[in-house]
């Protein structure tokens, strides 16, 4: 099932992004200041946020795609989803430009009054979002990863590097950093035109059908709101922590969950791989090789995770030269335990969305806020930042357990996974004694 090129491709594509920040983000506190890098950074969030926005669009195409035969049909898709973009990135733009102006208009805060002074560009800037993200899931639908991560990775160097040159040599403003951004994202757009245009010959195959969208908006609905969903998820046990704890706990926190996190990138890059392939039939098309794939990478996981149990605290205490690092150490660890689960079920999740049951990890999830809410407040009261990893491990595990039940495969088959499981948690508690 798994092509290990096409996972090497989309790991590096997920990589490289990460290695540019860590170089940038001293140069840029150097060069505009941590409060001006922080508000540059939350347009940078905003942006991210509102690109899952596309009522899953994206996603649909990908998995249209992957199934259309011929060309016209091809560009049928991307034309229809194209369209539909634009039309709901303006309406996005116009109700949260509009919000964000009325917000502006009543705040005393100057530096909410500069940014505001770029909010055209910025509006500008979402529906040009909406439109990649549909270019970048017609190259996905059809498995051309290294096209498409090329493509995202010039797309991290401008991001990164043209509002730095421009902070340094131009202005230090943040509307004319905020421009800089937006002018990348439209050069980059640029680009995902020409070489989608050129694949898919766009120009000469116009076409938009109002059944290709009806298509495209049913297939995606129930992923938009998974995606809009599962944020709210990975967010709420930092609010919860500033609510029972102090400022540096949600810090160690933060920094820990942002950390041991990155290993999630080698189970996204394999989604990403087999998505398309998984949407080309039915699930007892692939249920077996699924269940295949699970076995092998449960214990490659389980040797990663362990092995990040192991050297967190001398990788923190290098990193962070700051008293800090112990906490934050306590929480990688367990944390780590809870991310084993999460990462082994990214498979049924993709799994579940490209046979278009989207709806069935919706339920689920709902199903799981409540519980989850209550044990991450009554832990997180009395055990702090490792009561909210540990509420987390749970969530998880409970994650784990009920996706892959509704991929069909059977509970009494999990023993393997329960020991490690088991195996795993010993491990974490046990190094965190040595503390």
């Amino acid at each position: 099932m798994f092509n290990i090129r096409h996972i090497a491709v989309n790991l590096l594509g997920s990589a490289l992004p990460i290695l540019i920040i860590l170089i940038t983000v001293p140069l840029y506190l150097h060069a505009i200041g941590a409060e001006k890098y922080g508000a540059l950074s939350l347009v940078w969030i905003v942006f991210g946020y509102f690109g899952i926005l596309d009522f899953g669009i994206s996603r649909s195409v990908t998995t249209a795609i992957s199934r259309a035969e011929g060309r016209q049909a091809k560009a049928d898709i991307i034309w229809s989803a194209a369209a539909l973009n634009t039309g709901w990135g303006a309406l996005i733009a116009i109700i949260g430009g509009g919000a964000f102006f009325l917000y502006a208009r009543y705040s005393s805060s100057p530096m909410v009054a500069e940014v505001a002074t770029a909010l055209p560009w910025m509006m500008l800037g979402i529906p040009v979002l909406m439109i990649t993200s549909t270019l970048n899931g017609a190259l996905d639908g059809e498995e051309r990863f290294k096209m498409a991560n090329s493509l995202q990775l010039v797309g991290s160097i401008l991001y990164q590097l043209v509002p730095l040159f421009t902070a340094y040599y131009v202005s230090d403003h943040l509307p004319d950093l905020i421009i800089a951004v937006i002018l990348c994202r439209l050069v980059l757009l640029t680009l995902y035109c020409i070489v989608v245009g050129r694949l898919f010959d766009l120009a000469a195959l116009f076409s938009v059908s109002k059944s290709t969208m009806i298509s495209l908006l049913k297939f995606g609905s129930s992923i938009a709101a998974v995606n809009i969903l599962d944020p709210i998820f990975t967010r709420i046990d930092q609010v919860i922590i500033a609510r029972f704890a102090g400022a540096s706990d949600v810090a160690a926190y933060s920094i820990a969950v942002n950390s041991i996190g990155r290993l999630g990138i080698l189970p996204m890059a394999m989604s990403r791989s087999i998505f398309p392939k998984l949407s080309t039939g039915t699930a007892d098309d692939h249920r077996e090789a699924l269940f295949s794939s699970k076995s092998k990478i449960i214990w490659i996981w389980f040797g990663i995770c362990g092995a990040a149990i192991v050297a967190s605290d001398l990788v923190y205490y290098l990193w962070l030269r700051d008293p800090i690092y112990v906490e934050v150490s306590a929480v990688a660890k367990i944390y780590a335990v809870g991310l084993w689960a999460n990462c082994l079920g990214i498979l049924p999740y993709t799994a579940l969305q490209a046979w278009g049951r989207s709806t069935t990890i919706l339920k689920v999830h709902l199903l799981e806020m409540p519980f989850y809410l209550v044990a991450l407040v009554l832990l997180t009261y009395h055990y702090g930042t490792l009561g909210a990893a540990i509420a987390y491990g749970l969530r998880s595990y409970a994650d784990y357990i009920i996706l892959w039940k509704m991929c069909g495969y059977p509970v009494r088959r999990q023993g393997m996974f329960t020991i490690l499981l088991i195996a795993l948690s010993v491990l974490a508690f046990a190094m965190h004694q040595f503390v």
